[in-house]
C-alpha cells in the first residue's frame, strides 16, 4: 500500500482511546471497515477499488488492537458507543458498514444499535459464532485450535503466536490456505498479507480477546428486518470462513439477504467484488 498510514484517534467519554485510519478517496460517501482481529488487511485492500470509486473508508482499530485502548471484559455489544462516538467526532452522519471473519459480529452490532445511520452492510466471508462444537468444526483447523485455546488455555495461544511470530515471514506464508497461495504472487497482495501478519502476531493479548469473543455468546441482536440493507459474499472454498458460516449469519440477520458464493476461490479470491460490495454498503446497488 503505497499511502502512508498515519495513525489518528479520539478520547472516548470514559476516557479511553479510539485509533482509527483514513484511506480511499479524499472526499465521498464513507464506509467503515470492520476486519479480523487486530486487523488493517482487508480496509488495505479496498483502497484501490475505494478510489476509483470515490469511496472515503474509515477503519477504526477496536480496544486492545494498534493504539485503542484495551477493555477488559469487553463484550460485541460494547462496540456501537465507540463506533458511533468515532462518526460523531468526524461529523459522518451516515456510513456504509464491510465486514470480514471476526469483524463480522461488530458490524451486524452497529447496525442494530443505530439502523438509521447505516447506509448499508456487506458482509465477506462472515463468520458465525464459534460457541459449539458444530460451528467450530466447520471452520479450518487453525480457527477450531484457536478458540479453543483462547477460552481454556489463552497462554498455550499466545505462546503459539510468539513461535509464529518469530519465524515470520515464512509463517505466515506457511499458514495461508492453498487455494490463497497464487494470490500472493500479487505483489499488492502479498505486502498487505506480510504486513498484516506481522502486526496480528505481534498482538497477541488483543488477539486471544477477540478469539474469545468469538468462541462465546454473542449477546448481540440483528437489526430489525427492513430497518438494514444486507448483501455477504464469500469463497466456496474458504475453509476458515466457510459459505455455511456465511449462511448462518444470513438466518441470524433475517429478511432473506443477498448471498453471492464465488466459485473457485478462498479469501484472497474475493478482490474482484470488493467494488460491488463497497456500492452496495454505500447504497449505489
Amino acid at each position: 500500500m503505497s499511502q502512508p498510514e498515519p495513525n489518528t484517534s479520539i478520547t472516548l467519554p470514559d476516557g479511553r482511546t479510539l485509533s482509527y485510519l483514513l484511506a480511499g478517496a479524499d472526499r465521498g460517501p464513507v464506509v467503515s471497515v470492520l476486519d479480523g482481529p487486530c486487523s488493517h488487511g482487508l480496509g488495505r485492500a479496498l483502497v484501490p477499488a475505494a478510489r476509483d470509486l470515490r469511496i472515503r473508508l474509515l477503519i477504526p482499530d477496536r480496544p486492545g488492537a494498534h493504539q485503542s485502548t484495551a477493555k477488559p471484559g469487553r463484550q460485541f455489544a460494547d462496540w456501537p458507543a465507540d463506533h458511533l462516538a468515532l462518526l460523531d467526532v468526524l461529523g459522518i452522519d451516515r456510513t456504509g458498514l464491510i465486514t470480514q471473519s471476526g469483524g463480522t459480529a461488530y458490524g451486524i452490532a452497529v447496525a442494530a444499535a443505530a439502523p438509521e445511520r447505516v447506509a448499508g452492510l456487506a458482509l465477506l466471508g462472515a463468520l458465525g459464532p464459534l460457541t459449539d462444537h458444530a460451528a467450530r468444526k466447520e471452520t479450518s483447523k487453525q480457527i477450531r485450535a484457536a478458540a479453543f485455546l483462547a477460552c481454556r488455555a489463552p497462554f498455550l495461544l499466545r505462546a503459539g503466536i510468539r513461535r509464529a511470530y518469530k519465524k515470520l515471514p515464512d509463517s505466515a506464508i506457511a499458514q495461508t490456505p492453498v487455494p490463497d497461495r497464487p494470490f500472493l504472487d500479487d505483489p499488492f497482495v502479498r505486502d498487505i498479507h506480510l504486513r498484516t501478519s506481522s502486526e496480528i502476531l505481534g498482538n497477541q493479548d488483543g488477539f486471544v480477546e477477540e478469539v474469545r469473543l468469538l468462541a462465546r455468546p454473542w449477546n448481540i441482536t440483528a437489526p430489525p428486518v427492513g430497518t438494514v440493507r444486507a448483501a455477504l459474499w464469500t469463497g466456496e472454498l474458504d475453509e476458515t470462513h466457510p459459505p455455511v458460516h456465511a449462511r448462518r449469519v444470513a438466518a441470524f440477520l433475517g429478511g432473506d439477504p443477498r448471498m453471492t458464493v464465488v466459485p473457485g476461490v478462498a479469501t484472497f479470491g474475493l478482490l474482484p467484488i470488493f467494488p460491488d460490495a463497497l456500492r452496495f454498503a454505500v447504497g449505489d446497488q
